[in-house]
């Protein structure tokens, strides 16, 4: 018989993943159900969603598993809420919070030998924890800092005090920090995020209040230092984009001190495995690979907490293969398309690719509606809104009109692979936009839409082998423009998970003012 282990995630972003004889058969979001962002609580959901896509029951499951999120919980007490709310009577594994983010990471990679480093607000007692994977074991190097010494909620702090929501718009942040000059604040930031020996980091207390009281985040003296509070929705000034810029600089020295040092006690290890909300931050993950610390570097496409039913799952799994790919959410049939878009008045076409194409190299915005949805935070070409790369004015026109965000907030490029290094400086496949890339010259040139402020990318790669469908679209695309890019973010709007079905993409569309709706081989037009 194989051997089934679902992995759950209960606090915020809570999410479930199925590992079957050590292969993720399937991996759901319940945001994505319930529609509200960063859902928190038991994924009744998700969970149903996983084993339907396996065409199996929770009878059939051997063992579930999930992160204890906080020591002083009874462990006896969770069992027990797990049992009664899956309606589960086989085994369930505990397993501490930022060994789930280890594991999320390590095991997916597919690398032997690794070493690997968690960093987060906090999980259980701790902010962070580094350990080496070697041939299936996960070793801990140390145990990680202690709250409230944490990176994660430092960033967090600041994200509030700028005028945005902690844990939720901490990327509003780091894209913010493209367009500031860290010089004025970084002497202050390294006084309030003190790098100590090893792996050990203080924040200074006189500078913060999170780990005294709720809400207030930081202190006068912080205030004193770095002037009032923004209020959401106000102006952003320019002295926000420096704060946010030597917040983002702080975050990269110290970082890159930690993994350093990790380096120097595993010398011979070449791969590093990152996992952990704070390496959700594209232009961080980018400085690493800058460094050359390492030769080959794997970042969890679900870094955050999502991603630990993914690594609860797999370390109660006797076999662990990698996953191949984040395409592990929900899917529908092609007779479920068929009726729904004949349902809807949708236009069957005889070359979807061909048709799309035609329309985006007309500065058109397709939402795009394809196969089984993404597991993590990235549009990866499955539930995408897409755009040509060019002109530069493309940026303003889905910020203003689709997106609702921020003008200065950066989109992704997706890039058939074997074009990538023409545009930008990478020498390896980056599938799950994880990474930030210096930008080339034809990037500036040709993709405008998609370069930052800071001239950097975060880069989706995409091969036929990885994503058929998406990559035919992109290879028609080059065809007609000579560009065998496509501006791809994500099919939500601001402050709303990435849409999972055939009635919500219909919704989206209904209330923006895309162009064109792509369900299968379906298309809708306005």
């Amino acid at each position: 018989m194989p051997e089934i282990v679902i992995g759950i995630n209960y606090s915020h972003d809570s999410s479930a993943c199925l590992i079957i004889d050590g292969i993720v058969v399937s991996a759901c979001e319940e945001e994505r159900f319930t529609g509200f962002k960063h859902q928190r609580g038991f994924p009744i959901n998700s969970v149903q969603e996983c084993l339907d896509i396996a065409n199996i029951s929770i009878e059939d499951v051997d063992i579930i598993a999930t992160p204890l999120e906080n020591p002083q919980f009874n462990s006896l007490d969770i069992k027990k809420k797990i049992k009664r709310l899956f309606s589960f009577n086989g085994k369930i594994h505990l397993h501490s919070h930022h060994l789930c983010h280890l594991s999320s990471a390590y095991y997916s990679s597919g690398f032997k030998d690794s070493l690997i480093y968690s960093l987060d607000g906090i999980g259980g007692e701790f902010s962070s924890m580094s350990a080496f994977g070697l041939y299936d074991d996960i070793s801990i190097i140390h145990s990680g800092n202690s709250y409230p010494e944490s990176l994660g909620l430092f960033y967090s702090a600041v994200t509030d005090y700028l005028g945005w929501k902690h844990h939720y718009d901490e990327g509003i942040v780091m894209g913010l920090a493209g367009i500031g000059n860290p010089d004025t604040y970084i002497d202050i930031m390294r006084d309030i995020v003190i790098s100590e020996y090893g792996q050990e980091y203080q924040i200074n207390k006189d500078y913060i209040t999170f780990h005294k009281e709720r809400d207030t985040w930081v202190s006068d003296k912080f205030i004193s230092h770095f002037g009032e509070r923004r209020l959401a929705g106000s102006e952003i000034e320019s002295r926000h984009a420096d704060i946010a810029s030597a917040l983002q600089l702080r975050l990269e020295e110290v970082v890159l001190e930690k993994l350093t040092n990790l380096k120097k006690q595993k010398p011979l290890l070449s791969n590093l495995c990152l996992a952990g909300g704070v390496f959700m931050n594209c232009s961080l993950n980018g400085r690493i690979v800058d460094s050359g610390l390492f030769e080959n570097i794997y970042v969890c496409p679900a870094s955050s907490d999502n991603g630990n039913a993914i690594g609860a799952a797999y370390l109660s799994s006797q076999k662990k293969n990698p996953v191949s790919n984040m395409f592990l959410g929900s899917r529908f049939s092609d007779e479920y398309i068929s009726n729904f878009c004949k349902d809807n008045n949708f236009h069957l076409s005889d070359d979807i690719y061909s048709d799309c194409a035609k329309l985006l190299s007309q500065e058109k915005i397709i939402c795009w509606f394809s196969g089984s949805s993404e597991f993590g935070a990235r549009a990866l070409g499955n539930r995408s809104i897409l755009s040509s790369p060019f002109p530069f004015s493309q940026k303003k026109k889905l910020n203003d009109t689709v997106k609702f965000r921020e003008g200065f907030r950066p989109f992704a490029p997706s890039v058939m692979n074997d074009y990538s290094s023409d545009f930008f400086c990478i020498n390896s496949e980056s599938p799950n936009m994880t990474v930030a890339y210096h930008c080339k010259e034809k990037a500036f040139d040709s993709i405008p839409a998609t370069v930052h402020s800071n001239k950097t990318s975060r880069v989706q790669t995409v091969t036929k082998g990885q994503n058929p469908h998406f990559y035919n679209l992109l290879s028609e695309f080059n065809s007609i423009t000579g560009v065998p890019v496509l501006l791809n973010t994500s099919f939500n709007i601001k402050g709303q998970p990435i849409v999972n079905s055939p009635e919500q993409a219909l919704g989206m569309y209904l209330n923006s003012k895309v162009d064109g709706l792509v369900i299968g081989n379906y298309i809708k037009k306005r």
